[in-house]
């Protein structure tokens, strides 16, 4: 068996993906590349979204072949100059369970799958908004 790329698959067959990336250019498609190794491990990496500006890149990643473990990461993305190292993000979005496919809404609201407690069975969905403290008081931001 072969992987996207054409070389042997060395994980025999277990399910993985990796991100790759194409450029529109002139209203035409360029073949796909891989990302580097910042962007993907030897298990299952998906870019989930970007932040508003497009600086940042949210992305999961599994820490096995059987998504028993993952965590959401985030990196510095610059279209040029690639980008820097990935950021695993701490609780509360990230448990001691599974959570993976973050959407982002507006910089300010997070939604995210997770298999930790509190669910009604299998992944839940988590929505997540930041908050800061003014006089003595939290308030969404």
């Amino acid at each position: 068996m072969f992987d996207a790329t054409g070389k042997e698959d060395t994980l025999k067959g277990e399910y993985r993906s990796d991100i790759f990336v194409s450029r529109l250019t002139k209203g035409e498609w360029s073949l796909t590349s891989p990302l580097d190794e910042r962007y993907n491990s030897v298990y299952h990496d998906v870019i989930n979204c970007f932040s508003a500006d497009g600086s940042l890149v949210y992305m999961s990643q599994s820490q096995d072949m059987f998504f028993d473990y993952g965590d959401i990461f985030m990196n510095n993305f610059f279209e040029e100059n690639g980008t820097t190292e990935n950021f695993k993000l701490p609780n509360p979005i990230n448990s001691t369970d599974w959570d993976g496919d973050v959407f982002l809404f507006n910089n300010n609201i997070m939604f995210l799958s997770s298999d930790r407690n509190g669910g009604y069975g299998g992944k839940i969905f988590i929505f997540l908004r930041k908050i800061k403290k003014e006089n003595g008081v939290l308030q969404p931001i």
